[in-house]
């Protein structure tokens, strides 16, 4: 009687061993398949905010570019405003002393504006790693100013006393709290050549 009690005993205390076990091993695939899914999960949120992300930041971008668009017309209409009221007026300038680079004489000369151009030759956005200043821009604009040299008004060919004057000017924008703001200007004459378009030189044709 105790020998089968015995044998009671134990088969119970497998059976229920079992249980435990099973119950474990049933524990633990559940964990798996939970922490499998929950990367999966994870890794899928990642991906949709980092194509949030981008998408933001093309919209950004987009942003800045319209608005660096319009201040570049806007400077480049006062440029011309400016210009226009100063045509057929003596210029002041310093180009003498660029004589060692461009064909123009050594000797301080009077020039007057007979005509002007100006492109954008550059705008570009940039992203930079700044938190206060997350993108950069830069717009280069060329101006081409058509001077006349003073000279006797007899002389038949006016050819060498023509020239146009070649400058870039560089504007250098930061964008700081949704505004697209311009930090500085710098500018180089580029090009002194002894060259006009011939409407400049024959105003008639």
């Amino acid at each position: 009687m105790k020998i089968k009690f015995k044998a009671t005993i134990i088969c119970l205390i497998a059976f229920f061993s079992g249980l435990n076990l099973s119950a474990c091993c049933g524990q633990e695939t559940d964990e798996k398949t939970d922490k499998t899914g929950s990367g999966a999960a994870l890794e899928d949120a990642l991906k949709n905010y980092e194509a949030y992300r981008q998408k933001e930041q093309e919209q950004v971008a987009k942003t800045i570019n319209l608005r660096l668009n319009q201040i570049t017309d806007d400077w480049i209409k006062q440029a011309k405003k400016n210009k226009e009221n100063l045509l057929g007026t003596r210029l002041e300038q310093n180009w003498e002393k660029l004589a060692l680079s461009f064909p123009i004489s050594p000797a301080r000369y009077e020039y007057y504006l007979r005509g002007y151009r100006y492109n954008v030759i550059k705008n570009d956005v940039i992203k930079s790693e700044s938190i206060t200043s997350p993108y950069k821009a830069i717009a280069s604009i060329k101006e081409e100013l058509y001077v006349e040299k003073y000279h006797s008004p007899d002389i038949s060919d006016t050819t060498p006393y023509f020239f146009t004057i070649t400058t870039v000017y560089n504007l250098n924008f930061e964008y700081r709290q949704d505004k697209l703001e311009l930090i500085d200007t710098d500018s180089k004459i580029v090009n002194i050549e002894n060259s006009v378009p011939e409407k400049i030189r024959k105003p008639g044709i």
